[in-house]
């Protein structure tokens, strides 16, 4: 109840502040939002409560998931759009951008959260995904599509060091004391 409280269609608690009091991230603000931390960090969960809650606040907001494992998505099927598959990853991709330049002429008040989930598995299969999501970070917050990639690290073998230099927020989760 807590969470339902702090979330609007747009702003969402997303972790906690050094004073940890919620954060709240407004998603029409940010084309590019990259959650960066090690494996079993809590990455997915975290972007999954936000997707539930902003859902949950706007019936209306078009969700897109592209996922390496389908398994951290099935609670979703009917919620979002998931797509694993790299060549519908690439169809996808291609009609989302052409859809986000037709948005910027023509401006329909439509939300999108498009999230890569594991990054830096999706793009063995699309090593194309860095470029595609420099321009949605580009366009994102201007035609109503946010964008949200999880990653293990941010480093150029990631795929993530110009791809993270546009994103507007960085959600960097706690690494192990181990």
């Amino acid at each position: 109840r807590t969470l339902n409280k702090y979330t609007s269609d747009v702003t969402v608690p997303f972790g906690l502040d050094t004073r940890l009091q919620p954060a709240f991230v407004d998603i029409s603000q940010h084309g590019l939002i990259a959650a960066i931390a090690p494996s079993r960090r809590g990455k997915t969960q975290a972007i999954r409560t936000v997707l539930y809650l902003l859902k949950r606040a706007n019936p209306s907001l078009n969700l897109v998931v592209m996922a390496f494992k389908r398994a951290d998505w099935q609670a979703f099927d009917g919620i979002a759009h998931l797509i694993l598959d790299s060549q519908e990853i690439t169809l996808f991709t291609k009609w989302m951008l052409s859809r986000m330049y037709e948005k910027a002429k023509h401006p329909d008040g439509e939300r999108w959260i498009v999230v890569f989930d594991d990054l830096v598995n999706l793009l063995v299969t699309n090593p194309d995904l860095t470029e595609v999501i420099k321009q949605f970070a580009s366009l994102g917050a201007g035609v109503g599509v946010t964008t949200i990639v999880s990653t293990q690290f941010s480093g150029k073998d990631s795929g993530g060091t110009a791809t993270f230099a546009n994103a507007t927020c960085r959600l960097m989760f706690k690494p192990s004391s181990n």
